[in-house]
């Protein structure tokens, strides 16, 4: 799984698609929800085992569909929700799909992507993304998050999708200034 840096990138680009101009609350919601199946970390942290359920539920697209349906039809985050529907689908997706190019070294490896449907496990067979080091226990899990290894990892979650990330922007701008030109 990437660290934060990667899925919140990963959230930023998916906000270049979907924010109304001169508003950062699509974009800060497009950043928490590119994160939010990570939230599975919190059970396990209060129970001295922060990986205890760690691609579990949270890592399945029946999660995704439960959240793109609440956003969707309960009228209070209908109404209130600074993304569509579809933007926090995709984004969510963007989270799962980043876990599965990332090298796994703990057991079962990868996500059950189509939990209760099939209890298979489904990893890439390429990685894209280093794996993190984190301990077992609470004790030491975020102190394990700072090593070199890791600093590693988020660099080439920078590099690859921080890249993707400022392309977009670039393309963007480009555009912009060419439609600004003819007018």
């Amino acid at each position: 799984m990437p660290l934060p840096v990667g899925h919140t990138l990963a959230g930023l680009i998916t906000g270049e698609f979907f924010p109304p101009k001169g508003r950062w609350q699509p974009l800060l919601a497009a950043v928490v929800v590119a994160n939010l199946a990570d939230l599975d970390f919190l059970p396990g942290l209060l129970l001295g085992e922060p990986n205890r359920f760690h691609h579990g539920l949270s890592h399945t697209l029946l999660a995704a569909a439960a959240l793109w349906l609440l956003v969707r039809f309960l009228p209070p985050l209908r109404r209130h929700s600074p993304l569509p529907a579809a933007a926090v689908f995709w984004t969510y997706l963007g989270h799962l799909a980043l876990d599965w190019v990332t090298v796994d070294l703990r057991a079962p490896f990868g996500m059950q992507l189509l939990w209760p449907l099939s209890s298979h496990w489904f990893l890439a067979g390429t990685p894209v993304f280093f794996n993190i080091e984190r301990a077992n226990h609470t004790a030491h899990f975020f102190p394990s998050l700072f090593c070199r290894h890791n600093l590693m990892a988020a660099g080439r979650e920078l590099i690859l999708i921080g890249g993707v990330w400022l392309a977009i922007r670039v393309v963007r701008k480009v555009r912009q200034r060419s439609v600004e030109g003819k007018a």
